[in-house]
């Protein structure tokens, strides 16, 4: 009876440990994306850490595949992007500079391509060339959604 209590004990304290130490890593994440921003004279196009970088999502266009105030993960190291790829990008919006989360609907011939957000009920009414392209969403943050609500007072 005693070892099946101390088993439990044993089994407890290594989850425990082992939810610790995920923890540990995801702060060290966002503490290096954090640390490459400032470092960077905050700007945020040359913020990355080996090659990627966090991205804010700031409107719903792209629910429910990418939640309001989610993170985005952006890999910057590639070139290549294919329809269906979610990508980031600098746009001009009503006069302010904008980085962007579509999904690539089509491919120009010229390279450039032409952008959708899931929820919009039409394509983007521009055509985005590589240059503007920042890079390619590789992981969705969803759960950030909350924690920036909460602390943004919504």
């Amino acid at each position: 009876m005693e070892t099946s209590i101390q088993n439990d004990k044993k089994s407890k304290k290594v989850l425990n440990m082992f939810g610790n130490i995920i923890l540990g890593i995801n702060i060290l994440i966002i503490l290096s994306f954090v640390i490459t921003f400032f470092i960077n004279g905050c700007n945020f196009h040359k913020a990355n850490v080996f090659g990627y970088r966090l991205v804010t999502v700031l409107s719903g266009s792209m629910e429910p595949t990418l939640s309001t105030h989610g993170m985005a993960v952006c890999d910057m190291t590639g070139d290549d992007y294919n329809t269906g790829d979610i990508i980031v990008f600098k746009q001009n919006v009503d006069g302010v500079n904008l980085l962007v989360i579509h999904r690539i609907i089509d491919i120009i011939d010229d390279g450039s391509y032409i952008t959708k957000g899931d929820n919009n009920p039409k394509a983007d009414n521009w055509i985005v060339s590589k240059d503007q392209v920042s890079g390619k969403v590789c992981s969705i943050w969803n759960w950030t959604a909350p924690i920036i609500d909460f602390i943004g007072g919504k």
